[in-house]
């Protein structure tokens, strides 16, 4: 809203008249935003913000039952969401007529324990989301409902960033999409009410962008710590926590190491002989070398006065 009138302020000084946009406040409202909550009063309290956003006197307020709907976002079935199944193609056809959502904005729950039912279907949905992490579903959701060259932002636990089942699918994501920008919000109390800390991410489901900003917040400032290119991502996968306070030698390390092919394609890495294990290593001959093994401890002992 705030552009059109930009063009409007703009084509007035330009030439001398201004262009008129009849109730573009309740159009864009009808045709541009759309959302889904499971609660019903989250619901609710979104549309009257918008009606509040958009009240002119004298003018009827537009229904936004069509747009902000309540539903389960992750669960099509009724057989296991019951009536908050929510299936986005049937719900929002006039979207994905066009190939889906230009900019999806959230902020996804956590913390949330499935049924057994409801595991199988969200393992059919996407078998590499780890440990059954529901805002990590929520962040896999770009493959179904963004459009090519849609742009996705969240904000979630920044555990995302470093937990060790999660590699697998960081590397997933540095893949198969752009992620252009991180947000670490570590020092910034974000939600009073939350313990978890967190940080907000930022992609394009094209590969186009093939590097990443990595950017704090601190006492309010918006800093830059580092930027990665696509690759670098790729091998700091395993801790991208520790890649926003790495300092320029350690990068300019990383870059070098980049460069040169890892030890492991070179020699065969593999443990000897392991002597008092029951089950590994073992013939005839290490048997009778064992049997002759006297085993001893020396133990240093301090007599009381």
């Amino acid at each position: 809203m705030n552009e059109h009138r930009l063009v409007d302020e703009m084509t007035t000084k330009l030439f001398g008249n201004a262009i008129v946009f009849p109730n573009i406040e309740n159009a864009i409202l009808e045709n541009n935003l759309y959302g889904v909550d499971i609660n019903e009063e989250s619901v609710e309290i979104a549309q009257l913000s918008l009606w509040l956003r958009t009240a002119k006197p004298q003018r009827k307020l537009n229904s936004l039952n069509n747009n902000i709907k309540c539903g389960n976002s992750l669960i099509a079935d009724p057989e296991i969401a019951g009536e908050k199944a929510f299936d986005w193609y049937k719900e929002f056809p006039q979207v994905f007529e066009k190939g889906g959502f230009d900019v999806v904005i959230g902020n996804p729950p956590y913390g949330v324990n499935f049924t057994e039912i409801e595991k199988k279907y969200l393992t059919d949905f996407d078998r590499t989301v780890p440990d059954f992490e529901i805002y990590i579903y929520f962040i896999s959701l770009y493959k179904r409902i963004l459009r090519e060259n849609g742009l996705l932002s969240y904000i979630f636990p920044n555990t995302f960033l470093s937990i060790i089942y999660g590699k697998n699918y960081r590397e997933n994501l540095f893949e198969n999409t752009s992620v252009y920008q991180i947000v670490d919000l570590s020092n910034d109390n974000t939600f009073e009410d939350a313990s978890v800390r967190t940080c907000i991410c930022f992609f394009s489901k094209t590969v186009s962008v093939y590097c990443t900003n990595l950017f704090r917040i601190e006492n309010k400032d918006f800093n830059l710590t580092n930027t990665y290119s696509k690759s670098e991502m790729l091998k700091g996968s395993e801790n991208i926590l520790s890649l926003f306070s790495q300092t320029k030698e350690e990068k300019i390390i990383i870059e070098n190491l980049i460069k040169h092919s890892q030890l492991q394609n070179f020699f065969e890495v593999s443990q000897g002989l392991i002597p008092y294990d029951k089950y590994r290593g073992h013939d005839e001959y290490t048997s009778k070398i064992e049997s002759g093994i006297v085993i001893t401890k020396k133990m240093k002992l301090i007599k009381e006065n």
